[in-house]
């Protein structure tokens, strides 16, 4: 997360720079120079801040004042199925809690494997941004944490996300592919990275409540040498 967080803030202050040099090119050099480059730095930044506000602000109110129920609403989603994997199979659970408010969500969800030998366990919590949230497409980037639940252990790895949902027939339809990534900064490598595809059909919905049957597949990669294969369904349900 403060990798994430450092990486917004270069960009930020990149940019910032970059217009500030281009705004002194023509100007004198010396000691009174470096004070006007800082100067115009800390402007070009703070005003690049102020735009980045007033836009994701403005944004954000549309989104609110919006009748799209996918847009603000808790969304419960209950899937569950089975995975092949390394010449094994096992069975597999994935609740999953979002809260989407406007331009912003909470994500969280709890992975539970059984096998014949045990079982693992990991939970998923993001924060994403919806830079497109419109009546039939939605797309989400999210930064956040995989944390395995595992006994005395305390590993918690930074994971980034992206996920759309594109609704057909008026959103009779709803076809959701996702992508996760967790990385373990420790070891420089990625520990799990998920590529899924959902399709759900709606079986029951009103202006403040909608169910979506679904059916999904996926493919996990997990560090060092496990690969997973997974069907899953379930039930998608909005409230609002």
């Amino acid at each position: 997360m403060k990798k994430a967080f450092t990486f917004f803030i270069s960009i930020l202050f990149l940019t910032g720079s970059i217009s500030a040099q281009k705004t002194n090119d023509g100007g004198n050099t010396g000691g009174n120079d470096n004070n006007n480059d800082e100067s115009c730095q800390n402007s070009c930044m703070n005003t690049v801040v102020d735009i980045a506000g007033a836009i994701f602000g403005e944004y954000h109110r549309n989104l609110l004042n919006s009748n799209d129920l996918s847009v603000t609403s808790l969304e419960i989603m209950l899937h569950g199925g089975a995975g092949t994997g390394n010449d094994i199979t096992y069975y597999t659970a994935l609740p999953r809690v979002k809260l989407n408010y406007g331009a912003l969500s909470g994500d969280f969800r709890y992975s539970y494997s059984a096998f014949e030998t045990g079982s693992s366990s990991f939970l998923d919590a993001l924060l994403e941004f919806n830079i497109i949230a419109g009546n039939s497409f939605k797309m989400s980037l999210g930064q956040g944490i995989m944390f395995p639940i595992v006994e005395n252990e305390s590993n918690v790895f930074h994971e980034s996300f992206i996920g759309m949902d594109i609704g057909v027939m008026d959103k009779m339809i709803m076809i959701s592919p996702e992508f996760r990534l967790a990385y373990d900064w420790n070891i420089s490598k990625p520990v799990n990275s998920e590529i899924s595809l959902r399709g759900g059909y709606k079986i029951f919905g009103n202006s403040s409540f909608v169910i979506y049957a679904n059916l999904a597949a996926g493919y996990q990669y997990m560090w060092p040498e496990t690969t997973n294969t997974m069907i899953y369904g379930g039930f998608d349900i909005f409230i609002q």
